[in-house]
């Protein structure tokens, strides 16, 4: 049984509001690997505390 897909846009909202992926992780204290892993969409398990930093 397949339940769908979730994908990751963060490369694509992040060109369209030119928005550096330095700036990004600089804010919330993200580290560049982890974010980078988002960045693109190659992820295996999700970080709450990431995606929660990512949203704020």
């Amino acid at each position: 049984m397949e339940y769908g897909n979730l994908n990751m846009r963060i490369n694509e909202i992040l060109e369209e509001k030119g928005i550096s992926k330095n700036k990004i992780c600089k804010g919330p204290d993200i580290l560049r690997t982890n974010f980078n892993k988002y960045y693109h969409d190659n992820i295996t398990r999700f970080d709450t505390g990431v995606i929660c930093k990512l949203c704020w």
